[in-house]
């Protein structure tokens, strides 16, 4: 708690976006237009490699990109989220539920993946969640299908075949950060087995 260092409580923070920050999907220039496409066409790369056709894979990659642009908007830029009476806001859980979750059964998500039993929560990001609620509402089922399967994808692209986690290299390494070559599996496998210990 940040008002209380003698206390550790839960908290609720924004998320869900494939490109880094809020920014990558605001900005209007030349060069940011540009990098949202090169997102949409690895977002599409990426969905082929699940199974769906081209013309499928570009449809979802664009509209993904659109709910994903729904929820950047909402959230918080990286210079609020450093002021630390724009990310503190605690709540019950109960009045999580109702104001920010629009009703939606958040207690019934913690208990089914067991988390330790909450009463109140950090609400970091209060304009987001029913921002997200509402984008959520608003796509269609294939969309949210395809979001989901992408951002799987992605989080466990370095376990995943190696054409997948070379896509997921090219965009978020190369064309993201700037990093010529990726190391080689072995160096990253035995790293992962490090952190993991």
């Amino acid at each position: 708690d940040f008002k209380d260092s003698t206390k550790q409580i839960a908290a609720a923070d924004q998320a869900g976006l494939g490109l880094p920050e809020r920014d990558y999907y605001t900005r209007t220039g030349d060069k940011d237009v540009k990098l949202r496409d090169q997102y949409v066409d690895h977002v599409a790369k990426m969905l082929t490699f699940a199974g769906e056709t081209p013309e499928q894979a570009a449809t979802d990659a664009k509209n993904i990109l659109a709910f994903e642009t729904e929820l950047a908007k909402a959230s918080l830029t990286v210079t609020d989220q450093r002021d630390p009476q724009k990310i503190y806001h605690p709540t019950t859980l109960a009045d999580f539920e109702k104001t920010s979750l629009n009703g939606a059964p958040f207690a019934s998500f913690l208990e089914a993946i067991h988390s330790p039993e909450i009463t109140s929560l950090n609400d970091a990001s209060p304009n987001f969640f029913p921002a997200m609620i509402s984008a959520i509402q608003a796509a269609d089922v294939q969309t949210l299908r395809a979001y989901l399967k992408y951002h799987t994808m992605t989080s466990f692209a370095s376990q995943l075949p190696s054409k997948i986690d070379d896509e997921n290299f090219n965009f978020y390494g190369r064309t993201l950060r700037g990093q010529p070559e990726q190391r080689p599996r072995w160096k990253r496998c035995s790293a992962a087995v490090d952190h993991a210990l």
